[in-house]
């Protein structure tokens, strides 16, 4: 797709270097999220009777405990969350979360 680009601000130097007709490549930010917090779509639990969203994570204990999340962006392979209970490090399981129960005693291997 032809677009025109505008670079600003940018220095003499740097824009003498520019052509008309070059060919390049641009990546186009459409925001940024500097705190954001993402998780596997694989550890996203979608309720479709109420239309809401959970992770499981796991306690300091070894429990699993139920979070409900706000979705934000989402990917092929990644979600951005938001919850009050969930900051960054935290374990979430992404596989056999669906029907587990709050206060099950979980145990964390690694998936190859």
């Amino acid at each position: 797709v032809q677009v025109r680009l505008h670079f600003d601000p940018m220095s003499d130097a740097l824009r003498s270097l520019l052509r008309t007709d070059m060919v390049g490549t641009a990546t186009i930010r459409t925001g940024v999220r500097p705190h954001a917090l993402f998780v596997p779509r694989a550890a996203l639990l979608r309720d479709d009777e109420t239309n809401t969203y959970s992770v499981m994570t796991i306690t300091a204990d070894s429990l699993a405990l139920h979070l409900p999340v706000t979705v934000g962006v989402m990917t092929d392979s990644t979600a951005e969350v938001q919850s009050s209970g969930l900051q960054g490090g935290t374990t979430v399981i992404i596989v056999g979360a669906y029907a587990l129960a709050d206060s099950t005693h979980v145990m964390v291997t690694a998936v190859e």
